[in-house]
């Protein structure tokens, strides 16, 4: 799987949506989301969660599947970049293991409190996603 950042250095520290990431980004970001959940194993439920929709919401996961942009969201940009930076990181710490950045998200971790990424990302939100990031560009500079 390649991943590029789609307009992700476009993101601002601000609460408001960045207007310079284009529609084109957008639908590739959602895209590659789509793709990067799947291919963790995620049930739509999961993957809802993972990018702070609501789990009812199986349709829109579809559509961003099929080319729909995200929104211009502050929240939902924030998780996708967070996680074009986890698998960044996941294809960097194990570039011959593709079966653990594969399970990576169902698998619990003694660091995580025994927890899967996937339940952090559950219990803490928007928060969770970035503490996993940061856990692991830090394994990376190790």
């Amino acid at each position: 799987m390649t991943h590029k950042k789609g307009g992700m250095e476009a993101l601002s520290t601000t609460n408001e949506a960045p207007d310079s990431i284009s529609r084109k980004e957008r639908a590739s970001l959602a895209r590659m989301c789509v793709r990067l959940l799947d291919l963790w194993g995620l049930d739509r439920r999961q993957q809802a969660v993972m990018l702070g929709l609501s789990p009812r919401t199986r349709s829109t996961l579809r559509n961003y599947a099929n080319g729909t942009p995200l929104p211009e969201q502050r929240d939902i940009l924030d998780r996708a970049g967070h996680l074009m930076g986890i698998i960044k990181s996941l294809e960097i710490l194990f570039p011959e293991n593709p079966e653990l950045i594969e399970a990576w998200a169902s698998t619990p971790d003694q660091a995580l409190e025994g927890l899967t990424p996937y339940q952090v990302v559950a219990r803490e939100g928007l928060a969770g996603l970035r503490d996993l990031r940061a856990y692991l560009d830090y394994l990376r500079g190790q």
